[in-house]
């Protein structure tokens, strides 16, 4: 249930099978992030919530979590604790066994940090690291007559996002997708050939909700490149604070742009292509632009080839394998209809084919260095469920579980490391508590 309750907010599109793959669609913008259409590379992803003239790009990146401490928390010696209330236990005197943990707990890490950790409705818990958004691309543009035929759609066979919709200028469109070998998100906006484009592109800082958490944020817009930067407010144990960069590349074909503190403001554009690389940084104070700049700048400026290269990636591992269970993929219908069916009916072929392609479509773009956390790679929040963070008993592990029946050796070369590397704090745990 875990693991259906983590991918349900990708289902809310119909699927249909076509001359591009499988693809989900909706007829409607996301209003929460929670309901964005998603892309990643493993590493980056993104969010878009496919608002015609108001759109929200999300940008994430699995390293990116807020640290929550300045010192290095090593856990409480309990040793000759869990002797004595394990004796309490089998007397049956569970509230005193449980008293001696707490007060041993407590009084170790007030002579450790100066307070005990204990505070607030659930005693047992200490604050732990949390995951984040990195920031927000906004795409503005005024409004040409009312809008009709709008779509938004996920291809799960390429990782592209496309937006696209009818107003009285004619067809617009915008796609979307994270490369996988150039490790960019790439955007591509073309307007109808009877009007160009004309619109604001700003990057802002995703909004903080507990102090300490950032120590700064540099936002920077020049006439075809934006760039950001971010340091953490807290160390976590290291020298300095880590943090992260981001530079994009604005490339009009046709019309022309103009930096201002404001953004980046576009007139008379046929089409707008968007590169932009995002890169965790160990120490925040070593954060080069010109390098950074440099990288982006050798990413080739041509969407369709940009796609080849990634779609040549990203398709293999889903197409290594297909469940058929006879419901044709959706048929085109939209995935509410199905839920709807399903709750009076129990789960249809189509509906199960659809859990299962999105499950994987998940999988393949949030499993890079790090195995997917709660969430994959994605969030809109800095209070996240559960911290977004990684949970052992059960979350993790349904995660990955698609990872052998799929054929994606990648995804759980993802989980080993994360485990092994965890493997020395655990051998602490062990002597610590046993």
């Amino acid at each position: 249930v875990l693991g259906l309750v983590a991918i349900l907010p990708f289902l809310t599109f119909p699927l249909r099978v076509a001359e591009t793959g499988v693809i989900a669609i909706s007829s409607k913008p996301a209003e929460r992030w929670e309901d964005a259409l998603i892309s990643g590379n493993g590493a980056t992803g993104i969010m878009v919530f496919g608002r015609p003239h108001e759109e929200t790009v999300v940008v994430n990146h699995e390293r990116l979590w807020v640290q929550c401490a300045h010192d290095t928390r090593e856990v409480v010696d309990l040793r000759d604790a869990v002797v004595e209330a394990r004796k309490l236990a089998r007397e049956g005197r569970y509230a005193n066994a449980l008293h001696i943990m707490q007060t041993t707990f407590g009084e170790t890490n007030r002579r450790r940090y100066g307070k005990d950790h204990l505070e607030g409705e659930d005693k047992r818990r200490i604050e732990s690291d949390r995951v984040h958004p990195g920031f927000h691309l906004f795409l503005s543009a005024p409004a040409s007559g009312v809008v009709r035929e709008y779509r938004r759609e996920m291809l799960l066979q390429t990782g592209e996002i496309i937006v696209s919709w009818r107003d009285d200028a004619g067809r617009w469109t915008r796609r979307a997708f994270v490369s996988r070998p150039h490790d960019a998100v790439v955007v591509h906006i073309s307007s109808p050939k009877t009007k160009s484009f004309r619109g604001t592109l700003k990057l802002a800082p995703a909004s903080v909700t507990r102090e300490g958490d950032i120590a700064s944020v540099k936002v920077d817009h020049k006439d075809d490149e934006f760039y950001f930067h971010s340091a953490y407010g807290r160390t976590g144990g290291r020298p300095e604070p880590e943090g992260y960069h981001a530079l994009g590349r604005v490339i009009c074909r046709g019309g022309n742009s103009v930096g201002r503190k404001d953004g980046i403001h576009i007139e008379d554009a046929n089409e707008i292509l968007v590169i932009l690389r995002l890169s965790y940084l160990d120490k925040a104070s070593q954060a080069n632009r010109d390098a950074l700049r440099n990288d982006v700048t050798a990413i080739p400026s041509n969407y369709d080839k940009l796609k080849r290269a990634h779609v040549a990636i990203h398709k293999e591992m889903f197409d290594r394998v297909r469940l058929d269970l006879g419901g044709g993929h959706g048929r085109g219908r939209y995935t509410e209809e199905m839920l709807a069916e399903a709750d009076k009916k129990g789960p249809t072929p189509e509906l199960l084919e659809l859990l299962y392609d999105v499950g994987r479509y998940a999988l393949i773009s949030s499993s890079g260095d790090l195995p997917p956390a709660l969430m994959g790679i994605w969030g809109g929040s800095w209070d996240a469920p559960f911290d977004g963070s990684y949970t052992l008993d059960s979350n993790l592990n349904l995660a990955v579980s698609a990872g052998s029946a799929s054929n994606l050796p990648e995804a759980m070369e993802s989980y080993f490391g994360f485990v092994e590397g965890l493997y020395p704090d655990w051998q602490i745990n062990a002597r610590s508590f046993y």
